[in-house]
């Protein structure tokens, strides 16, 4: 972003622009850039993604596709897209006996995050989850030496999650694969240009 105002400052500071059609000319190289900056801007200041009302009866321009589902180990991770075009998930944890939700886009990406993350260091503090590893619990209370379990929660919910380093990293290759789904990539690229992810 930083590389593009200084040539659109450039630009509009060298260039005597009369007119529209000159002035869109001049800020064409830069729109992509500047529209995600705006929907980023948006997304941290309404809490909504930048995406034009639809009447009830409207379908989108990409229909969503029907539910996918992955599989790794004990895990499942299906996906929906609903009639607005938000992605919903459902992370399956079979040996816990639990299905937890995940939804909309951005807290679906911190998630991906955090899981991708958690390994390499100690503590994960989001907008929406807190992870951690068992190093954080004092050292009595520990079963073993360096870090053999992981945790997080979502803020805004109590429910704290446990996995082995063996299940995180089937967690992580669940996630790699579901978020690269080729059903799922037209409404994926649609969503980060709806939150302004860069």
């Amino acid at each position: 972003p930083g590389f593009a105002a200084r040539n659109l400052s450039v630009a509009l500071r060298d260039d005597r622009l009369k007119g529209a059609d000159k002035m869109n000319r001049a800020l064409a190289p830069f729109l992509p850039r500047l529209f995600l900056l705006a929907a980023r801007g948006h997304w941290l200041t309404e809490r909504t993604p930048i995406r034009r009302d639809r009447k009830p009866w409207e379908t989108l321009e990409v229909p969503p596709p029907d539910p996918t589902m992955v599989h790794v180990g004990e895990f499942d991770l299906s996906s929906v897209v609903s009639q607005e075009g938000e992605l919903h998930m459902l992370l399956s944890l079979k040996r816990h006996r639990v299905a937890y939700s995940l939804g909309p886009y951005p807290q679906i990406r911190e998630f991906q995050a955090m899981v991708e993350k958690l390994g390499e260091s100690m503590t994960w503090n989001g907008r929406h989850f807190f992870g951690h590893t068992d190093t954080l619990i004092p050292p009595h209370r520990r079963k073993a030496e360096g870090v053999s379990k992981y945790y997080f929660r979502e803020h805004s919910k109590g429910v704290l999650v446990e996995f082995s380093p063996a299940e995180l990293a089937e967690v992580k290759e669940l996630f790699r694969k579901g978020m690269n789904l080729p059903e799922l990539k037209p409404t994926l690229t649609e969503l980060s240009l709806q939150y302004g992810e860069f």
